[in-house]
């Protein structure tokens, strides 16, 4: 996750940006298929599954080619949202 989501240039800012290539988009949805298979370090289950299928559905749609997918896939993975929700902490 930091790899993807916190390091300047982080693919999950090139997609957001749509500046992303194909794989970039592949990249990012395999590692949110895989983050949607853990443990929430906090909060609620429902929520995390809830979250996680949101973003991989919208990244799905990007990697399809489907107009208007950026800008799903920028609202499913917005960062406070989650890291309120489920990161110990919060969004620090």
């Amino acid at each position: 996750m930091l790899g993807s989501h916190k390091e300047k240039g982080a693919t999950v800012f090139k997609v957001r940006d749509g500046e992303s290539n194909e794989e970039d988009n592949k990249k990012l949805l395999a590692e949110y298929k895989l983050i949607a298979t853990m443990k929430p370090p906090v909060g609620d289950a429902k929520s995390w599954a809830n979250r996680t299928t949101n973003a991989i559905n919208a990244i799905q749609e990007l990697v399809d080619k489907k107009p208007g997918a950026v800008e799903r896939v920028r609202g499913a993975t917005e960062c406070s949202g989650c890291h309120n929700a489920h990161r110990v902490g919060g969004n620090k």
